[in-house]
């Protein structure tokens, strides 16, 4: 007949699965089950024999079997043991028997073994010596565990896929200290007769050897009854098969380290020890666990024993203080890596890896225990494939720990490119090259007079820089060098740049004559300056004389006048720019340093700033009747603008009124652009923008291109903002002009998701702009999925969500009598700087936000990292609240909470974890909503509170104080989401003004009166160019 057997390896709790196909052969299915037709073979010159089934040895495993002293020749050993090995055999194993060779210690076994084992590999080179089982009885059950240690250890690949090791009711492990024991790693098993007490050898003996044994493996202890004798597994075929209880640990033993399917490993161990310790207690073997019989004491000193067999005790279940401390991988080449890592203490340590989680592959383990830095060589590997990697350390009693699952891949596609690169002379013998990558990388320069370079400049050692400067000295004068770039990103990929050429010229008429700044806004200049002859130029610039940024380089050499656009400044901040000049032999000329200032009108002020005290609302300001009109809140001092009037209409009916969720941004990034809902206004005047005036609600929306709640402005681009513009298109939206150009950043179509909100409206995106997340629904159930968008790399990550449910549920309403509907799965962002993920997982069913859920640990605020793993309980609460950075620039989560003590509003350190669970007090109010898009003016963060005496919009400090910045009065009873621009100078807020019925949106700020004299031009040097002949080249950031 014909069957398929699976062979595997067992590492610890780890099956590796192999399938080998046995043909024309019966394979036994459960215990007594035997193939009848198994040959002998014995060799007396070399002192062993061989048992093995007749038929197809492809891929068997080897089992070795040593005798005890009353079997001391091939033939006394395949007459005592028959029954057994012809048993084994019949399982579709090759077994090697060693009778006793008159020696307590294995040398000599092993020495027939090795004998063995050469003519096998010559007559049968088809059988599977990579599997590998060692047992023997009585001396021959002691002996068994040295053999196994000594194949493990030799560089021939025995037992390196499988292994076991089986004493039955064997004696001491003659030769082995306490660090081999513990350093032997393969599943162990040993069997006693004579119930607990025994055959006559002290059982302490077994156990101490198997409390040696290391921790993480397999292993097994079976104390067979009171009838069984020490030749209890001598005797024929017939007599074995009838003694189901020896049999059936070792069948389960043979099944669970080389097949499956037979059933599963017998594990009787720590329960088994107790009995057998309990019921040995007041018996007396005399000093047998001493060494006292049969001359053993003499064979530890031989060898100078270290193990005290009469106290198992002492090495039971041994505690470690070791600990992985942190791993990486350092690609070396298209299939090869290291994998560095450290330890808390010296230790042992080897790698497990492979393309699954099942790894299947060891690094040889380490002999010595001096090192607690380590560096593993792992070869053989493909390039592009996603390899799993753990670490496996070892202390000297034999205890080990394991890493957790880590992931690498050798030369994916790199990220990494080289944008740019210009040589910069420095003097006759000396040049700066400078050069830009897309990401933050390690570079260095190779240079020569021909295409074979030749020459290097050092690398650099830090990961901390995207434009670079390497200087190159000892070259010579009028002579053209060759130049390349090499860059390296973190996993090690190296990117090259194409050959460039330079040449230092030693004299040049070029000369940079003058220059000026004209101010274009609050964040743009235009460098005017002119050049003796024409040439190409760009601008250095910066906030210091080491400068940090370039305009683009021209192109032409048509112009002697020039102009450059610098943009993304800061008002109110003085900068340093230089002049790089070019000629047309490359000889380039810098100017002196000057410097410019934005100089901005204040226009707005913060509100001074005070603890606050509840206050009453004014109900005699009148409502501002227009939109644009305004009134003084008489408590604050501040201006309050009316934005919109939901009285008119457009010819559909619909006031397009609105609000911008507090946790999302208003204004735009240079604060000249206010959003509220699908209209955009100016934000000096508040008049409606061109790009929205005139237009329907509906005309606004597909301008706009998407829902209100989807939209999120740039944080670095004022004339950018992104949309979820259906269940599957993410996109960039650029305004230009009165027009807004659409463009695709992602399309999840592939996904096949049926719904997809930012976040579920409250979602975010970095303050770079990178990374935003998404929630979504398939078809097929109403489970929530979170979808990570990378917006540069265009990359994404799906998490199935656990416990999360799509849809809503009616909540009563806080405080009143009615209900709303609300969604069942609250909400999921990025934190602004791209290093967390905040979810809220309190909704759910009847729990209302704001509940105290200390008895429900799988509700409340939780923070993950970025592939959704790492959890970490932020707060037991979760209620409105924003992310925000606090004056020392980490992030933090503020949120109201409620209950007792509990009452009022509460930060938590997202980068520190310092306050997890407890939180920092900041406040003893609460209700309402919390803007922290103020990300100019740190330390802060904006409430729109609802109860009486505290209806109103205030700036909170972050550090405990109680300070607010008082904005206005709301004077509405209900949430007037407030919101703030990124400088937290103004603010935004709904109101029914106390009317009932319409809300509207009102601006408030404190204008001041400052007037900057010189907001427009400032110059510097300036002289009367030809205004015929300009060079305009703007930066495009």
């Amino acid at each position: 007949m014909q069957r398929s057997k699976i062979f595997g390896r067992v590492t610890g709790s780890i099956l590796f699965i192999f399938i080998i196909a046995y043909a024309h052969i019966a394979i036994a299915a459960g215990v007594g089950e035997f193939i009848n037709d198994v040959k002998i073979y014995k060799n007396n010159a070399d002192k062993y024999a061989v048992f093995y089934p007749d038929g197809h040895l492809n891929n068997k495993p080897v089992i070795l079997f040593l005798s005890g002293a009353g079997a001391s020749t091939p033939d006394e050993v395949s007459s005592k043991y028959k029954g057994l090995l012809r048993y084994i055999a019949s399982q579709g194993y090759y077994v090697i028997a060693i009778p006793y060779q008159g020696s307590y210690l294995a040398d000599l076994s092993i020495a027939s073994i090795e004998k063995a084992l050469v003519t096998s590999r010559q007559y049968h080179p088809e059988l599977d010596f990579s599997s590998l089982g060692v047992m023997g009885h009585s001396v021959g059950g002691g002996q068994a565990f040295p053999v196994i240690k000594h194949f493990l250890d030799a560089n021939q690949n025995y037992g390196k896929k499988a292994s076991f090791v089986l004493s039955i009711d064997g004696w001491f492990p003659f030769g082995m200290q306490q660090d081999d024991l513990r350093n032997l790693h393969t599943t162990a098993s040993i069997i006693q007769f004579g119930g607990e007490e025994g055959t006559g050898t002290d059982p302490k003996i077994h156990i101490t050897t198997m409390n040696l044994l290391p921790q993480s493996n397999k292993k097994s202890y079976h104390v067979l009854g009171d009838a069984t004798g020490h030749s209890y597994l001598t005797g024929d075929l017939d007599n074995i098969l009838g003694k189901q209880d020896l049999l059936e640990p070792i069948q389960s033993l043979l099944d669970y380290t080389f097949a499956e399917g037979n059933g599963d490993f017998l594990v009787s161990y720590t329960d088994t020890i107790a009995k057998v310790l309990a019921a040995i207690e007041n018996h007396d073997y005399w000093d047998d666990c001493l060494g006292g019989g049969y001359g053993a004491k003499s064979i530890f000193n031989e060898y100078n024993n270290d193990i005290n067999y009469c106290d198992p005790e002492s090495y039971a279940n041994p505690t470690s203080t070791l600990a992985i401390v942190a791993s990486n991988v350092e690609v070396i080449d298209d299939n090869s890596v290291y994998i560095h890592f450290n330890l808390n203490e010296k230790a042992q340590a080897r790698i497990e890896y492979g393309e699954t989680t099942a790894y299947g592959h060891f690094t040889n383990k380490e002999t010595s225990f001096n090192y607690a830095t380590h560096r593993q060589f792992v070869a053989n590997l493909d390039s592009s494939t996603l390899y799993h990697y753990r670490v496996h350390a070892y202390d000297k009693k034999g205890v080990e720990v394991i890493s957790d699952d880590q992931t690498f891949i050798i030369n994916p596609q790199p990220t990494l490119t080289i944008k740019s690169s210009s040589v910069e002379s420095i003097n006759d013998s000396s040049v700066y090259v400078y050069f830009d990558l897309n990401e933050k990388a390690q570079a260095r320069v190779e240079y020569g007079e021909t295409t074979n370079y030749g020459h290097f400049t050092n690398k650099e050692t830090s990961f901390n820089y995207a434009s670079h400067r390497q200087q190159i000295s000892d070259l010579n004068a009028n002579t053209l060098y060759h130049y390349r770039v090499h860059a390296y990103d973190k996993k090690g990929v190296e990117v090259i740049s194409d050959d460039k050429t330079f040449r230092i010229n030693s004299q040049s008429t070029l000369e940079i004559k003058s220059s000026a700044v004209e101010t274009i806004n609050t964040s743009s200049v235009y460098i005017f300056f002119n050049l003796n002859e024409k040439a190409q130029a760009r601008v250095e610039y910066g906030e210091t004389t080491n400068y940090g940024r370039f305009t683009n380089k021209e192109t032409s050499f048509d112009y002697d006048t020039h102009r450059q656009q610098i943009s993304r400044l800061n008002a109110n901040t003085l900068y340093h720019y230089r002049i790089h000049a070019y000629d047309r032999k490359g000889v380039e000329v810098i100017s002196n340093d000057k410097t410019f200032i934005i100089k901005q009108s204040a226009g707005y002020a913060y509100p001074p700033e005070t603890v606050f005290q509840l206050l009453s609302t004014n109900n005699d300001v009148a409502q501002p009747e227009t939109r644009g009109s305004s009134v003084i809140d008489p408590e604050f001092g501040t201006t309050i603008t009316r934005v919109t009037d939901a009285r008119i209409v457009d010819k559909n009916g619909s006031s397009c009124t609105g609000y911008t969720y507090p946790k999302t941004q208003s204004w735009n990034a240079d604060m000249s652009l206010l959003r509220v809902k699908y209209r955009l206004y100016d934000a000096d005047t508040l008049e409606e923008s061109p790009i929205t005036k005139g237009l329907t609600c509906s005309e606004g929306y597909n301008k706009l291109g998407s829902p209100g709640e989807a939209i999120r402005w740039s944080y670095k681009n004022p004339n950018v903002f992104y949309s979820l513009k259906t269940n599957s298109i993410f996109q960039k939206n650029t305004i230009n002009g009165n027009s807004v150009k659409h463009e695709i950043v992602r399309d999840f179509s592939e996904y096949g998701f049926e719904r997809m909100l930012l976040g579920s409206n409250e979602g975010n995106m970095s303050y770079d702009d990178k990374l935003v997340i998404f929630t979504a629904r398939k078809p097929e159930n109403d489970h929530v999925f979170a979808v990570l968008l990378n917006t540069e790399t265009k990359g994404v990550k799906v998490k199935e969500l656990p416990n999360t449910t799509w849809g809503t549920v009616f909540v009563k309403k806080y405080q009143r009598n009615d209900y709303d509907e609300r969604a069942l799965y609250d909400w999921i962002t990025i934190s602004p700087k791209g290093d967390h993920i905040l979810e809220n997982k309190t909704v759910d069913g009847d729990l209302y936000i704001g509940q105290y859920l200390e008895n429900a640990p799988d509700k409340g605020i939780f923070m993950y990292d970025l592939n959704f793993e790492n959890p970490q309980r932020i707060s037991m609460q979760a209620s409105h609240g924003d992310i925000g950075i606090d004056a020392n620039g980490d992030q933090v989560w503020v949120q109201f909470e409620y209950g007792g003590d509990r009452s009022g509003t509460w930060s938590y350190n997202l980068d520190t974890l310092e306050d997890r669970l407890v939180g920092k007090k900041l406040f003893p109010y609460k209700a309402g909503h919390i803007s922290c898009q103020n990300y100019n003016r740190p330390g802060w963060c904006y409430l729109s509170t609802t109860s009486p005496r505290r209806r109103e919009v205030y700036a909170l400090k972050l550090d405990g104080s109680a300070k607010v910045n008082r904005f206005a009065q709301t004077r509405y009873k209900y949430s007037s989401y407030g919101g703030v621009s990124p400088d937290g100078k103004r603010v935004v807020f709904q109101s029914d003004w106390n009317q009932g019925g319409k809300l509207d949106t009102y601006h408030a700020a404190l204008k001041t009166n400052t007037v900057d004299l010189n907001t427009n031009v400032l110059y510097e040097d300036a002289e009367d160019g030809n205004t015929n002949n300009w060079s305009v080249y703007d930066e495009t950031p």
